[in-house]
């Protein structure tokens, strides 16, 4: 064995091969060795003519080492006390990790390193080289007519395989901005999303945080980039680029505020149907406030004298076929009777659409939109959440409702909404509040009604008109702008005039081309009017919320099992006399191990009901 090259404080010697034998006698053994460290060089021993001499080299510290370990290994003596306290515990975790094999090592303390072995390829294919990956936020926008969601969906039923993230990441994958390695998890490459859009919600940007080859084969710049992963995404969904990231970049944590856009047509804005189930509450409320009733508005006066001329026009029968000229038609050219109600619908939903909408209806809404600006208490527009519920207070910085816009025959006006954060149905709430207290002239006072503690029922517009139209990241671009590093801020100014175009190919025109086919607005604002109950109170012309109007509901609170069949025996046992066939069967039917029929009944359901006043009775 050969030790460390000599130094100034080395002695070397030679000793025989016979001297470094096991010696039963350590104490000798302890008191040679010091002799032979402390000894001059010239007094050290001579090699032995018997054996064959081994060249040692023993620093000081080397001997030092010696002298404890010989020390270390004299006979046991007898055990201390803090050894015969504790000796049985050591004992025992000893015993317990003695002669373990190691992951990396091997079945002793001083084995060597296992590398672990490399990943199998099939047959035929080569190791794919490594690229550099980098944190970036990629910026693209969708249309989500068609598509499950945006988020990706690990999961194995093909059907939820058709969402916005499981496309793009299987584009990346194909042009090798993903290696095969981490083309099967996105958690390998710590993917993100801005926000979570749900199924047909379209988005004209969002932003997709991941590490990923910036640079893949074919791909020099971020042009060509840009270029090869919309050749292999679908049409309706395009990305705009992407930009280098901190290491640090998440998209769901860095974003701060978002930018919602929602589209109506503007005829939602007119007044209810004379005599509706709610034109009648209006009516009443307008009595008891004693004020005049309201006048029948001049659309309605002009869809009544156009729908009593189109009934007086009677339908050719189909038994009697006759031509534009006055000729009988055959049989096989008659035409069937079209029924006259279907024929007045689509002329009430034609005039509709031919409406305008005047300054007077859009300054009253823009007046009530104003109301939700700052910081309030949004329970009334979300679901199941009470007053006192920390993640009900939201922030709204800006609300901007544009100047209509008709598109084929139909006016649509657009809000944009900027908030810090949403919640469920948040949106959607509250342009049915604004819509339906502008229609019915309520004032704008009954939003403010609305953050308090009372709860009250708010419909749900149309989901058709929601879209994102970009998260921001302001507190991350202050302060990558700020630094020294090679990261630029996360913006879709350089993208606008694209965006512009795909917003009005993919998600405009289909907007409008389904409210044109399936008449949505059309049938969201008949069913408000004709199916109006107490819940809807809060509209009229006081601006008041009465106490018909504060709904007290039923809301499903969980229990377990075993709770809920407890519930239920204690309820049997109130319901039966004592004695045979009554508690006392059923306490020695339970402690036999059967289950009652009361008892099976109970453990098959885990929800049971109580009330709770002041939350939404959606589902």
């Amino acid at each position: 064995m050969s030790g460390p090259a000599p130094t100034e404080t080395s002695n070397k010697r030679t000793v025989d091969q016979a001297e470094l034998s096991t010696d039963d006698n350590r104490p000798a053994k302890k008191q040679q060795l010091d002799e032979q460290v402390s000894a001059p060089a010239a007094e050290l021993p001579q090699p032995s003519s018997t054996s064959a001499p081994v060249e040692v080299v023993i620093t000081a510290t080397q001997a030092t080492d010696d002298l404890e370990e010989a020390m270390n290994a004299q006979p046991e003596a007898g055990p201390s006390r803090s050894t015969q306290k504790n000796g049985n515990k050591n004992q025992k975790g000893k015993a317990k990790g003695q002669g373990k094999p190691n992951k990396y090592k091997g079945t002793h303390d001083r084995g060597v390193w296992e590398r672990r072995p490399p990943r199998e390829l099939p047959e035929g294919e080569e190791k794919e080289a490594r690229l550099p990956k980098k944190k970036v936020a990629l910026l693209l926008g969708f249309s989500g007519a068609g598509y499950n969601g945006m988020q990706y969906q690990l999961t194995e039923d093909p059907t939820s395989a058709n969402t916005i993230e499981m496309l793009v990441f299987k584009a990346l994958g194909e042009m090798g901005a993903i290696s095969k390695d981490n083309s099967t998890d996105p958690k390998k490459v710590d993917l993100s999303r801005a926000a979570r859009t749900d199924a047909g919600v379209s988005a004209a940007g969002n932003v997709i945080s991941l590490k990923m080859i910036t640079e893949p084969p074919g791909c020099e710049t971020q042009e060509s980039f840009v270029t090869k992963i919309n050749e292999l995404l679908p049409p309706d969904i395009r990305v705009w680029g992407f930009q280098r990231a901190t290491s640090g970049f998440n998209a769901r944590t860095s974003c701060d505020t978002r930018v919602y856009e929602y589209l109506f047509p503007s005829y939602i804005l007119l007044p209810p149907i004379p005599d509706s189930t709610l034109d009648k509450h209006l009516q009443e409320v307008r009595k008891t406030a004693g004020l005049e009733p309201e006048p029948v508005p001049e659309f309605w006066r002009c869809v009544q004298e156009a729908t009593d001329a189109l009934a007086k026009t009677a339908p050719v029968p189909a038994s009697v076929p006759v031509t534009e000229s006055g000729d009988e038609k055959t049989a096989g050219e008659a035409v069937p009777e079209v029924d006259p109600e279907i024929l007045r619908r689509r002329k009430v939903t034609s005039m509709k659409r031919d409406w305008r909408c005047g300054q007077e209806e859009l300054g009253r809404f823009r007046e009530i939109v104003k109301e939700y600006l700052g910081t309030h208490n949004f329970h009334n527009y979300t679901l199941f959440l009470p007053h006192d519920s920390p993640t009900v207070k939201r922030y709204m910085l800006s609300i901007d409702v544009a100047e209509p816009e008709v598109y084929g025959n139909i006016e649509w006006i657009s809000v944009k909404i900027h908030g810090q954060s949403f919640m469920l149905h948040q949106i959607r709430k509250m342009i049915s509040m604004a819509v339906l207290a502008t229609r019915t002239k309520t004032p704008a006072s009954v939003v403010s009604k609305t953050f308090g503690p009372e709860g009250i029922h708010i419909p749900k517009a149309p989901a058709l008109g929601l879209l994102l139209e970009q998260p921001r990241f302001g507190s991350y671009n202050e302060r990558v702008e700020s630094s020294p590093a090679e990261h630029g801020g996360i913006t879709f100014a350089p993208f606008e005039k694209e965006m512009k175009a795909f917003k009005l190919k993919w998600i405009y025109e289909r907007l409008r081309a389904d409210e044109e086919k399936m008449a949505v607005y059309v049938s969201w604002a008949n069913n408000v009017d004709h199916t109006f109950d107490h819940t809807l109170g809060w509209l009229g012309c006081t601006g008041e919320i009465p106490e018909t109007a504060k709904k007290t509901i039923k809301v499903k609170e969980k229990i377990s099992k075993k709770q809920a069949a407890l519930n239920a025996k204690k309820a049997a046992e109130a319901a039966l006399p004592e004695g045979e066939g009554g508690r006392d069967a059923i306490d020695a039917e339970a402690t036999s191990g059967k289950e009652t029929a009361t008892g099976v009944d109970a453990l098959e359901s885990e929800d049971e009901e109580v009330e709770i006043k002041g939350k939404d009775d959606e589902r």
